[in-house]
């Protein structure tokens, strides 16, 4: 029970600290005059496996005398996993939610300028028609909408993730003799 707590407060820590790593990403973004959600989730996905493997190593070094069983590992890694990609994701929704909401009709000018600039290449593909239906869709979003896909963003290279947590979880592991 006592090691279950540990988990759980390793993986909230980390989880801020995860959020602090693409807070840098974001803002950097805005600084820069680029669109977050553009092309800000590659970051994040690396911020967020950098968070599991630290988080992983900081279990086992400090937190668990330098023991660490795979079920640890594996079980701190998705925790933190979990956490991270929930902080990030509510985040972004105070974000465009609350703070700075006009960031979203950038987000979709961009992305009608987008594809105004792929129609080409589009429809010489014959999927133009199919991009039109999905801005269409995208125009109407919510910021609710563009935070679900920001999550589905992150959680598309699961198996990234997925390996990341089980290949540190049996680098770092260490048992008792």
């Amino acid at each position: 029970m006592i090691k279950n707590r540990r988990i759980l407060k390793t993986g909230l820590i980390f989880g801020l600290l995860g959020l602090v790593g693409s807070l840098m990403n974001f803002f950097s973004s805005l600084a820069t005059g680029a669109i977050p959600f553009v092309n800000g989730h590659l970051v994040d996905i690396v911020v967020i496996v950098l968070t599991v493997v630290g988080a992983i190593y900081f279990f086992k070094k400090f937190v668990n005398n330098d023991i660490l069983h795979l079920w640890q590992g594996i079980a701190v890694g998705f925790w933190t996993l979990v956490v991270v990609i929930n902080f990030i994701s509510l985040f972004h929704y105070l974000y465009l939610e609350y703070i700075d909401p006009s960031i979203l009709d950038k987000y979709k000018a961009f992305m009608q300028e987008d594809l105004k600039l792929k129609a080409d290449s589009l429809k010489k593909e014959g999927s133009y028609e199919d991009a039109v239906k999905k801005l269409a869709g995208f125009m109407i979003a919510k910021p609710v909408d563009v935070v679900i896909h920001q999550v589905v963003l992150k959680f598309l290279p699961f198996p990234i993730t997925i390996f990341s947590i089980f290949f540190a979880s049996l680098a770092l592991r260490k048992v008792e003799k």
